[in-house]
């Protein structure tokens, strides 16, 4: 929590933050104004901190200017750590994709009745078109939902995909989003 003496100085030298991100990205002039709003937003975060760390033995002003522009840094070094680590949905190859038939080869052919296989069918038919039509993120996530529903817990599913698992796990809740709203879908399995 923040002092009335603390919140004066923020508001005094607020102006640090908008001014530190246009000396710092000065040389990269394509920055997108979202990514300049983020870095003032994290200015004035680190202003705030400042002020609460501040102990009055130097000027305010210089300290806060080394602590925003710190804060500006982590960020980038944060951001590059990610990049680095994690790629895009777009930039995953589509040679990496599971296809229908590579998830139908692994399926049992036990099936308790002709209605129920045809119906059986007529679902992965619809699936196959449903994924045809999405995004890479959307067919991702249909892929690895009937691979779980086949045993694979979402860290395996990882493993096979080559990324986190809580990416995993956001394809699957897009995918469960549109399939959710599908009418025709549901008509098939009920």
């Amino acid at each position: 929590m923040m002092t009335d003496e603390q919140r004066h100085l923020v508001e005094q030298y607020l102006y640090l933050a908008p001014r530190m991100v246009s000396a710092l990205t000065r040389t990269c002039p394509g920055r997108a104004y979202q990514e300049l709003d983020d870095l003032e937003q994290i200015g004035y975060l680190a202003l705030c901190r400042a002020a609460m760390s501040y102990d009055g033995t130097r000027s305010f002003k210089t300290y806060a200017q080394v602590v925003i522009k710190h804060a500006i840094f982590d960020h980038w070094r944060h951001m590059s750590y990610q990049k680095e680590r994690f790629c895009s949905l777009d930039a995953m190859s589509s040679s990496d994709r599971l296809t229908y038939e590579q998830l139908s080869a692994e399926e049992s052919a036990d099936t308790a009745t002709p209605e129920q296989d045809t119906m059986h069918r007529m679902a992965e038919d619809y699936l196959k078109l449903l994924e045809t039509q999405s995004c890479d993120m959307i067919q991702k996530g249909i892929a690895s939902l009937c691979l779980q529903g086949k045993g694979y817990t979402s860290s395996d599913l990882a493993k096979l995909y080559g990324v986190p698992s809580n990416r995993v796990r956001a394809w699957q809740s897009k995918a469960r989003k549109l399939l959710r709203q599908d009418k025709e879908l549901y008509a098939l399995l009920t």
